[in-house]
């Protein structure tokens, strides 16, 4: 047996309960958001019944509570620029791997063309998710998302 046959094996043993681990969070971090967004929703729809009218929109909206609830709503783009940063780290976590695995089977001659193989998906993946948060961050950029606005329009730099 070879020094390097065991490589495959341990990238394997190594990779894989990353991977579960990795999918598992990606699973909880959607039930999360899922959860989080069937709160906001049920606490507007309660409070779009309890007003009635605008004047009562907007004596809430004036209030202290009112402002709370504006300035909460106000602070969730920052989330915006976690997603984008949280996908350019996957995106070069798995680029650097689906490199390595191909330099290693370059190298060392080992795996057939298995590491070639994986890591030419690997590094697929990787780009992918680097465009994937460029496009992301560009668009955020364009429309004031990450400037604290929602509306479309992006600020003026002036």
């Amino acid at each position: 047996m070879s020094q390097w046959e065991f490589v495959p094996l341990l990238v394997l043993a190594l990779a894989f309960p990353g991977a579960v681990v990795w999918v598992c969070m990606l699973f909880v971090r959607a039930r999360q958001r899922r959860r989080e967004l069937e709160v906001l929703s049920e606490f507007q729809t309660r409070l779009l019944d309890r007003l009635e009218s605008g004047d009562e929109l907007t004596r809430f909206m004036e209030s202290p509570g009112g402002e709370r609830l504006l300035k909460s709503f106000q602070e969730r783009p920052a989330r915006g620029l976690d997603r984008v940063l949280s996908a350019a780290t996957a995106g070069l976590v798995l680029t650097m791997l689906g490199l390595a695995a191909i330099i290693v089977q370059a190298t060392a001659d080992v795996g057939g063309q298995g590491f070639h193989a994986i890591g030419v998906m690997t590094s697929g993946l990787g780009l992918g998710f680097l465009l994937s948060a460029g496009l992301s961050f560009l668009l955020a950029r364009r429309y004031g998302a990450l400037n604290g606005r929602t509306d479309g329009h992006a600020r003026d730099a002036s």
